[in-house]
C-alpha cells in the first residue's frame, strides 16, 4: 500500500475513535483534515484535477456541517457535497464509461430513490432531496459503467451513508453518527483508489 495513505487512514482512526468518546471539538478538527489527507494519495497531474476538487468540495462540505445544526447549515453542506459529486462524475467521464450499464444503472437508481423519497418525504422538502439523489446516482451509475469493482464499492458505501442520513433529515428513523462515518470515510477512500486506477 502506498504510504501516502497512512495519514488519511491514521486520521480516520482516530476521528472515529475521538467520535465514539464525544469529543467534539476534536471530532471536528479530525473532521476537517481528513479529506486533505487523502487528498496526499492523488497525483498532482491535470488528469485529476476535477478529483482534487471533488475532495476540496467534500473538505468544505465536512466543515460546513460542523458548524451548526441549524438547518441552513445543513442545507449548504448539501449543497458542497452534491457539487463535489458533479466534480466525481467528471472526473469519471475523462476515461471509459461504458454507456448501456451506466443508463441502466441510472434508471434503476434513480427510480428506486424517487420512490422512496415520495414515500417517505411527503411534506418534508422531498424535491431537494431527489435532486441530490439523482445527483449521487448518476455517479455511481458512471461508476458501474467504468466496469472498476473499487469505484462500485465506494459508490455503493456513499448510498448508504447518504441514504442514512436522508433518513435522519426526514426524521424516518435516527442512526448512529459513527456508522455513518465510518461508510463515508470508506466510501471516500474506495472512490480514490478507484478513480486513480481507471
Amino acid at each position: 500500500m502506498d504510504t501516502s495513505l497512512i495519514p488519511y487512514l491514521i486520521l480516520s482512526f482516530l476521528h472515529l475513535s475521538l467520535r465514539s468518546e464525544g469529543k467534539h471539538r476534536a471530532v471536528v478538527a479530525t473532521k476537517a483534515l481528513l479529506m486533505p489527507s487523502l487528498a496526499l494519495f492523488v497525483p498532482r497531474t491535470q488528469a485529476y484535477s476535477y478529483l482534487l476538487l471533488g475532495l476540496a468540495l467534500a473538505t468544505a462540505g465536512d466543515v460546513v456541517l460542523t458548524k451548526s445544526k441549524q438547518y441552513r447549515w445543513f442545507l449548504a453542506g448539501m449543497g458542497l457535497f452534491a457539487l463535489s459529486h458533479i466534480a466525481y462524475s467528471l472526473q469519471l467521464l475523462n476515461s471509459f464509461v461504458a454507456p448501456l450499464p451506466t443508463l441502466l444503472a441510472f434508471v434503476i437508481l434513480a427510480v428506486a430513490a424517487f420512490v422512496l423519497i415520495r414515500t417517505l418525504g411527503k411534506g418534508k422538502g422531498w424535491l431537494k432531496y431527489l435532486l441530490y439523489a439523482l445527483n449521487l446516482s448518476a455517479m455511481s451509475a458512471l461508476c458501474v459503467g467504468s466496469g472498476s469493482l473499487v469505484c462500485m464499492l465506494g459508490a455503493l458505501a456513499f448510498l448508504f451513508s447518504d441514504g442514512m442520513i436522508a433518513l435522519d433529515s426526514l426524521g424516518v428513523r435516527t442512526s448512529k453518527k459513527i456508522s455513518e462515518m465510518s461508510l463515508y470515510i470508506l466510501a471516500q477512500l474506495l472512490l480514490v483508489l478507484g478513480f486513480t486506477t481507471l
